[in-house]
């Protein structure tokens, strides 16, 4: 049938897509059409329902709904973390974008408690230099020196540009982008000459 349980996956990587072309617009329709079938075939509580329930929030958030967003994203956290376990990969993915969704919302220490935990779980899981390791470690940067704390931004800032700099080599964007980030913590920090260094 038309809302057959089948059909929530594909209209969930058809969103996925738009949302990748820079359209979450035309990518928010498909997902609250998955959410509702996979709800309906699943339960509330499924892992399957934590997944349209994560890709719909994390729309919501691009769109500008914050606060939709963040219910969406702490309903999956809370079926991953109760159906999949604490430490699971998709429970972290969970806490990133939640994460995202607070910092946006300019909630610094929720963001970074999030950040934290998804960190942590994707060091065990992943290791340290997994790109979504990486990731995350500049998500928890990024934070901490919004939070107005360079000195514990320092370390993570380092771990990014070295990260990338192994990836990427040192002239790529990524690489840049994160010696700037570096350079500007350790000015902010009083140390210029260092900062001139990166």
């Amino acid at each position: 049938g038309v809302e057959a349980p089948r059909l929530g996956p594909p209209l969930a990587n058809l969103a996925l897509l738009l949302k990748m072309q820079g359209d979450p617009g035309a990518a928010r329709p498909l997902l609250e059409r998955a959410l509702a079938i996979q709800e309906k075939a699943y339960g509330p509580d499924s892992p399957n329902t934590a997944a349209s329930l994560h890709g719909l929030g994390s729309v919501l958030g691009e769109l500008g709904d914050l606060a939709g967003a963040r219910e969406l994203l702490e309903r999956a956290l809370a079926i991953r973390e109760k159906s999949l376990g604490a430490e699971n990969e998709a429970t972290a993915s969970a806490l990133c974008s939640l994460g995202v969704v607070l910092e946006a919302a300019a909630d610094h220490e929720g963001a970074r408690q999030s950040y934290q935990r998804a960190l942590a779980i994707q060091e065990r899981a992943l290791g340290a230099q997994h790109p979504t390791t990486v990731l995350s470690v500049s998500n928890l940067a990024v934070i901490l020196w919004a939070e107005g704390r360079p000195a514990q931004a320092e370390p993570y800032f380092e771990r990014v540009v070295a990260a990338f700099e192994t990836c990427f080599g040192s002239s790529y964007p990524l690489t840049a982008r994160a010696h700037f980030n570096l350079a500007m913590v350790l000015a902010d920090q009083g140390r210029e000459e260092e900062a001139w260094v990166h």
